[in-house]
């Protein structure tokens, strides 16, 4: 699935940095995978932050196995916080998921 505003943020990439545009035509535009798991990609992207790839993949899988290798643990976990949630507006709203690009 390609977002809607990818082909105008890679033209403005393009204009501003031209590295970013050599980049851009040597290896095309990036492979986006959306996630409507926002727990999931939240965690993942912790992990991975200030990690090498193989060692935060290492350290995620450890932790995935810890809630027995699946990544169905975050769809738990939403409908957990979903059911706390049911008493805040707030929190009710950060639950809302995204809607689809």
């Amino acid at each position: 699935m390609k977002p809607a505003y990818l082909p105008g943020a890679l033209r403005h990439l393009g204009r501003v940095d031209p590295e970013l545009k050599r980049l851009i035509g040597a290896h095309g535009p990036p492979r986006l995978a959306p996630s409507r798991n926002h727990l999931q990609s939240l965690t993942r992207a912790i992990v991975y932050q200030q990690l090498s790839g193989k060692a935060a993949g290492t350290i995620y899988r450890r932790f995935l196995d810890l809630f027995g290798g699946d990544v169905a643990f975050f769809a738990g976990a939403r409908s957990q916080a979903s059911a706390r949630a049911a008493d805040s507006p707030v929190a009710a709203r950060c639950m809302t998921p995204a809607p689809d690009s």
